[in-house]
Formats: C-alpha cells, sequence, structure tokens
C-alpha cells in the first residue's frame, strides 16, 4: 500500500484511541467510589502499520504528563504496540526473545504458514502463548461466528463511512445554504434534523452491538474461569 494512503486511513488512530480509553475509564461504575479508588485503565492498540513520525520503541506508552515530564497520575494508559517489526524480531532466537517480543511475532505472524516453525516454537517456550493459541483454536472451529463477525464488522465499518461522509456534506452544504439565505434558524433546524437523524440511523445498531458484547462478555467470563480452574 502507499504510504500516503495507510497515512490517511489510519490518521485518526492517535485520536480515537485517547477517546476510547477515557470513555472506558469514565463508564466504569463508582457510585460510592473515591475517584482514587477507580480500576485503571489501559487500551492497547496492536498496530501493523507507523503510526507515529519518529523512531518507536517496540511497545510506546502513553500516560498524562505536564511539560516537564511529571506524572499527573498512572490512572490512564495508552498503549500501542509495532507490529511492523515482527518478521525482523522472528529471525532471533526464541530463547532469546522477550516476552513482549514474542507477543508481537504470534499476534503479527500466526497466520503465515512461512513462520510456522517459529510459532511452534515460541508456544513451547511461552506457557502464555500456548493458551492464547488453544483459545484462539477453539474459537475459531466456529466458521458461521467468524463468518457473522467478519460481515458484522465490514457492514459497520461501511456504515461509519457513509455518515462520515453525509456529516461532511450536510455540513457544506448547510454552510452554503446558510450563507445564501443568511438565516441563523435555517443552521439550527438542520443540525436538529442531522442529529435526530444520525440517532435514528444508529439506535438498532448500538442496541444490537450492546447485546452482542453482553454475550462476548459472558463467554470471555466462563473462559476465565474454566482456564482459572485448570491451573489450579
Amino acid at each position: 500500500m502507499a504510504g500516503d494512503n495507510k497515512e490517511n486511513k489510519h490518521r485518526n488512530i492517535k485520536w480515537r484511541s485517547v477517546f476510547n480509553l477515557c470513555d472506558l475509564h469514565s463508564n466504569q461504575p463508582g457510585r460510592g467510589l473515591d475517584y482514587g479508588d477507580f480500576v485503571k485503565s489501559y487500551q492497547v492498540m496492536l498496530c501493523n502499520y507507523k503510526v507515529f513520525g519518529f523512531e518507536n520503541e517496540l511497545a510506546e506508552r502513553f500516560m498524562f504528563r505536564n511539560q516537564k515530564g511529571n506524572d499527573l497520575c498512572d490512572a490512564v494508559m495508552a498503549i500501542f504496540v509495532d507490529l511492523t517489526k515482527a518478521k525482523g524480531i522472528a529471525k532471533k532466537p526464541v530463547g532469546e526473545m522477550t516476552d513482549l517480543e514474542a507477543w508481537v511475532v504470534f499476534f503479527a505472524l500466526g497466520n503465515d504458514n512461512n513462520y510456522g516453525q517459529v510459532i511452534a516454537d515460541i508456544t513451547k517456550e511461552k506457557e502464555g502463548i500456548a493458551v492464547a493459541r488453544d483459545t484462539l483454536l477453539t474459537i475459531s472451529q466456529n466458521a458461521d461466528e467468524r463468518a457473522r463477525f467478519r460481515s458484522r464488522r465490514i457492514w459497520l465499518q461501511d456504515r461509519e463511512h457513509e455518515q462520515a461522509v453525509a456529516r461532511k456534506e450536510g455540513r457544506k452544504e448547510g454552510r452554503a445554504e446558510g450563507r445564501k439565505e443568511g438565516r441563523a434558524e435555517g443552521r439550527k433546524e438542520g443540525r436538529k434534523e442531522g442529529r435526530e437523524e444520525a440517532l435514528a440511523e444508529y439506535e438498532p445498531v448500538i442496541a444490537s452491538m450492546t447485546a452482542e458484547i453482553a454475550n462476548k462478555d459472558a463467554e470471555i467470563a466462563a473462559l476465565r474461569a474454566k482456564l482459572s480452574g485448570g491451573s489450579s
């Protein structure tokens, strides 16, 4: 892929990560809790493309700091893992890989037949990665589930793109109409109608995704309980 296209495609990843991380932290059930008692929130982004304009580490960690580098708090952290370094790491003997390096190779090259032996050696060496592999194999056995989630993801991506284009065109037309008519009422009504249409469009999607996430949370809880019981 061309560099310009990739940069354009992923230009919002940093801003999106901030929004999602803050949303994750602020939606904790915190009634009756002191703010300092909230659970720390981490967001890990596995990126198979370059995110930063500088030479980044394998994992870049970001927190709230002032201009002198002093931490405000460690309540939230955004972590970007660079999967583009995986092929270089895979040339190392597995015994010399750090845990992070082994995970990067597993996530980036786990489905690449050219690295099958490397992945096999990693799962023998790293127990946690072996558990993750077995879990993924169990999930992948359900072809219908895979197809449903893949179709769902593509549909949501397409809808988000269409909505973004529609909002952009709507703002452009609204500005032109507002300048032509010179009426603030027109702009206000346009924004109101746009918000109502967007809400009506997304309400069934949000409801469906909420139910889907709840089901997956239950499956994950059951899997954790199973793994905990097996390790005891």
